[in-house]
């Protein structure tokens, strides 16, 4: 989606990356285990150091002027918490919106209207963390709210330094200890909530208004996207040319890439399914995505089987990758990230995930298709994923007022 090296840098990095469908391996769970020991023994110095002040919520936002949000993951993450700073801009257009986050994400909120501020978390070396303080410090923060719920020891540290004199809030879980997180947050909001039981925005939602006095309706409380629009036009531009000499009046918009090989349907997969698309709907092309980075093997796998109406479109940065998505019928794939894009543009998908604990479409025709457990995306079949992908383009309402709901399937069975 970028050709800045840094993305090359990591998308080889995941690469390396090797899933465990079947538990984690024994180094994890101690190094996990140890890290669990170690809060323990450090929870007294860490609650005296970061002393949160104690308030009563949920807040007044009329009472504040700035909210710092700490957003420093993946993609799909920084798109889904655009619902926070749409909704807290709409109703309270005083406030100053900061997010700090990082060189994978922030480019999903470069042309936002509704951030004042972004700040880049380049890594967490000493020198460029102290240089972050010092700026995101200078902005000065009335609410921190972060939004890494698995790390929430490090997110209490980051409020700290970011902002030592905010209030930094945070979501709990069900079972997490509400007595050890009192003592690093100054709000602490109990959702009652499983962790990964439900969609991540109803969790993200629960925090929001747990922390202010806010109630927010379903129909506001979704993600949206603000690209870049001159790259929106330059994509648009390319795919009219493609549909235009394959005769088309739209398409179908298959992303080959995930995470990790494990987590990908496969080219060969992809193949069959687009020629059993176009077969079915021969008024509709198919165009593939991929990473700069896959661009390559992805070309040369389309050259040699050459097949009208299908073809490989370069998205060069993320705005054309949502541009791309903008215009598309449905999209089909198994990244998070694109899964995402496509519930903030409201467009149907077939989501390809190796485990249900994934974050799901959110309130877009969906299917989500699950291989058995331990098996690689790839061995979910070719025509199970087609099955899926005909019910949704049968029933896609083009109306501005059609309801949209995930409609969720049961993992694959061999």
């Amino acid at each position: 989606m970028s050709n800045d090296p840094r993305f090359i840098k990591a998308f080889r990095r995941r690469r390396q990356h090797v899933d465990h469908m079947r538990g984690e391996p024994w180094h994890r769970l101690l190094g996990r285990r140890v890290e669990q020991w170690n809060k323990r023994l450090t929870l007294g110095a860490l609650s005296a150091w970061i002393r949160p002040r104690k308030v009563s919520s949920p807040l007044d936002p009329q009472t504040i002027s700035t909210v710092l949000i700490i957003r420093t993951d993946a993609i799909g993450d920084m798109v889904l918490s655009t619902a926070i700073w749409r909704v807290l801009k709409r109703h309270y257009p005083h406030l100053r919106i900061g997010v700090v986050g990082s060189f994978r994400n922030l480019s999903v909120i470069a042309n936002d209207p509704d951030v004042d501020q972004a700040f880049e978390l380049i890594d967490m070396t000493p020198r460029n963390l102290l240089r972050l303080v010092r700026e995101v410090r200078a902005a000065k923060w009335d609410v921190v709210i972060p939004l890494t719920y698995n790390r929430k020891t490090k997110m209490a540290l980051l409020s700290k330094l970011f902002a030592p004199h905010a209030l930094a809030s945070m979501v709990l879980f069900r079972y997490d200890p509400l007595e050890h997180y009192r003592k690093l947050f100054a709000i602490v909001v109990e959702s009652g909530m499983l962790m990964d039981k439900q969609p991540i925005l109803d969790l993200i939602k629960v925090h929001l208004e747990g922390t202010f006095a806010i109630q927010l309706s379903d129909e506001e409380w979704r993600p949206s996207l603000f690209p870049n629009e001159g790259a929106v036009r330059f994509i648009g531009s390319e795919i009219e040319e493609k549909l235009q000499a394959d005769g088309t009046s739209g398409f179908i918009h298959v992303n080959l890439e995930a995470r990790t090989p494990f987590r990908e349907f496969g080219i060969e997969n992809s193949f069959g399914l687009s020629r059993l698309l176009r077969s079915r709907f021969p008024e509709l092309s198919v165009i593939w995505t991929a990473s700069p980075a896959s661009s390559t093997v992805t070309e040369t796998f389309l050259a040699g089987h050459p097949t009208p109406g299908i073809h490989f479109q370069k998205t060069r940065n993320i705005d054309e990758l949502i541009g791309l998505v903008r215009r598309a019928e449905l999209v089909i794939t198994p990244d998070t990230s694109v899964v995402h894009i496509a519930s903030a543009e409201r467009k149907p998908v077939v989501a390809l995930f190796r485990h249900h604990s994934e974050w799901h479409p959110y309130k877009v025709p969906a299917h989500v298709l699950i291989p058995s457990l331990g098996e690689p995306v790839s061995t979910i079949p070719v025509d199970r994923v087609t099955q899926a992908a005909i019910s949704l383009l049968l029933n896609i309402d083009h109306s501005p007022s059609s309801t949209n709901s995930a409609v969720h399937n049961i993992p694959i069975q061999p």
